[in-house]
């Protein structure tokens, strides 16, 4: 695939389960994977959807101001090591701007580029063993090489994708939602890792939805997102949530159970599409539509963008443009002029930049923000806070 000059790369979401893998025997880098030149993140993923395997790209963008891959995680979750080694990332490449993960970090050594040869790593091929089981249609061998995944290699990259492929496998095996839900929640080794954990109580939620047991699978999406500890939690519930309402009145049991968030139960599915759509424009870097990039575009140096989402909760983007290299900050104020907040931007090339804008205990209401270039202020907006 040529994946170039859109608003974002690759995007992944709410535990999608995937694999990017370019030709490992490629010639040059258009004979591969290339991932290049996209607006926003050439790769951006969120919790538990970052790619299990990802090998082989060329992820170019020599003169983009934001990471080349992001992977935005809950802070509550334990530091973590993601594997991006074997891809090629470009001239001037520097890891330190060029990737970014949230509470970890990414092992990008040994970088791969074509012609060179590569040798798999051992669970690399007990993966493929385990996937290539699946394909044949030998199904119990294949719960039981990802079983043993699981259990053998916790820490590593493929436990995560080995559980989610459990859900789809079961299907296929003997249909027990029930004893794969039971799996999920109290298999020693997954309770034993937070990451893996919070993982499986996601997927055994998935398994009421499965057995159409819609109670018990409306109760966990409110239960989520009344004590979310994210945005992206949050969304993913509301947006899930409103899912599995249409999941039940198209079921066979025509169940008719109400939960306390009637709100997020729709009448049409259109309706229902168009709430989704805005929910995940909450993101970083969504093409959140076409006035936003005309904005963007229209943008003059020294200015700044209306924050995006405006009113907003948890976290707001903000856009600005420089004209040459200048130190930057954003400064954040009450209505009686006192400041509640600083971002210190620190030295900015010529071009567009992106700040990011987290509510740490201001009380909803009105507040405004200025850009501040070499020490003067040269626009101002203003926000609106959500409770």
């Amino acid at each position: 695939n040529r994946i170039e000059n859109n608003y974002c790369g690759v995007k992944l979401l709410n535990g999608s389960n995937v694999s990017m893998v370019g030709n490992r025997d490629a010639a040059d880098i258009f004979d591969t994977q290339l991932i290049k030149d996209n607006t926003t993140h050439q790769v951006y993923a969120t919790e538990f959807s970052f790619p299990w395997y990802i090998k082989f790209n060329a992820i170019i963008d020599d003169v983009n101001t934001v990471p080349l891959v992001q992977y935005d995680r809950p802070n509550e979750l334990r530091f973590i090591k993601v594997n991006i080694a074997d891809n090629f990332w470009g001239i001037g490449f520097y890891a330190a701007t060029d990737l970014y993960v949230q509470n970890g970090v990414f092992k990008h050594l040994p970088m791969w580029e074509p012609l060179n040869p590569y040798y798999p790593y051992p669970l690399d091929l007990l993966y493929k063993e385990a996937s290539d089981a699946f394909a044949a249609e030998n199904y119990t061998e294949a719960k039981t090489a990802y079983i043993s995944i699981i259990e053998d290699y916790p820490e590593s990259e493929y436990a995560e994708a080995a559980m989610k492929e459990l859900l789809r496998l079961e299907s296929f095996v003997a249909g027990d939602y029930n004893s794969l839900k039971d799996f999920y929640r109290t298999n020693t080794t997954i309770v034993a890792n937070e990451t893996l954990a919070k993982l499986g109580d996601f997927l055994a939620n998935l398994c009421d939805v499965k057995m159409e047991n819609w109670a018990d699978a409306i109760d966990w999406y409110e239960a989520k997102i009344t004590n979310a500890t994210s945005d992206q939690e949050r969304v993913f519930a509301e947006i899930d949530l409103g899912h599995t309402y249409f999941l039940m009145e198209n079921s066979g049991s025509k169940a008719m159970v109400t939960g306390t968030m009637v709100q997020h139960k729709y009448k049409s599915v259109s309706i229902y599409n168009s709430n989704r759509d805005s929910l995940l424009t909450q993101f970083p870097d969504d093409r959140v539509n076409e006035a936003l990039k005309t904005d963007l575009r229209a943008l003059q140096s020294g200015t700044l963008l209306s924050n995006y989402p405006n009113p907003f909760s948890g976290t707001t983007q903000v856009w600005y443009k420089t004209e040459c290299e200048s130190h930057v900050a954003i400064i954040i104020f009450d209505m009686t002029g006192k400041v509640v907040s600083h971002l210190g931007e620190g030295l900015k090339e010529q071009g567009m930049h992106k700040a990011e804008f987290v509510n740490n205990g201001l009380s909803a209401g009105i507040y405004f923000y200025s850009l501040v270039i070499d020490g003067i202020r040269t626009d101002s907006k203003k926000m609106n806070i959500m409770r």
